[in-house]
């Protein structure tokens, strides 16, 4: 997947107690179904996931693919916060990025479609706005 973790490291297991934060114990590669329980787990107990791709082909083949899997784990409203405010806050440029805010740099992307309704209205995208110039149109 796509994502990335402030946890670097697959997490077997997490324990919480009250006050005290959270523990993680990593135990090497994990059987399929771990990832997802974990990655649920990680963000439930305030990990910060953020999004990031390394995909050099079929860019927007690439961000469906990843949007079902995050989709399994995470609500909408939850992605897009992974894929804003999260990833700025991962790469340490949440003051520069991340959120539509007076001085922060805005690369708009206009969408056909309600992203809470669905992950694949992510995938419609209308108008790209990337240093006040629009550099794709598809109205």
């Amino acid at each position: 997947m796509g994502c990335a973790s402030s946890v670097k490291l697959w997490i077997s297991q997490i324990s919480v107690a009250p006050g005290a934060g959270f523990s993680v114990t990593a135990s090497g590669f994990l059987l399929a179904g771990y990832k997802t329980v974990n990655a649920r787990t990680s963000w439930d107990v305030g990990v910060i996931d953020g999004y990031g791709t390394d995909t050099g082909y079929l860019p927007k083949a690439g961000l469906d693919h990843e949007l079902k899997s995050l989709n399994l784990m995470f609500s909408m409203q939850d992605i897009i916060k992974l894929m804003g405010p999260n990833t700025a806050s991962y790469i340490e440029m949440s003051n520069q990025l991340g959120t539509l805010e007076t001085g922060k740099l805005a690369d708009i992307v206009l969408l056909g479609g309600n992203p809470l309704e669905g992950y694949w209205n992510l995938l419609k995208t209308k108008l790209v706005i990337k240093g006040g110039v629009i550099v794709s149109d598809q109205r």
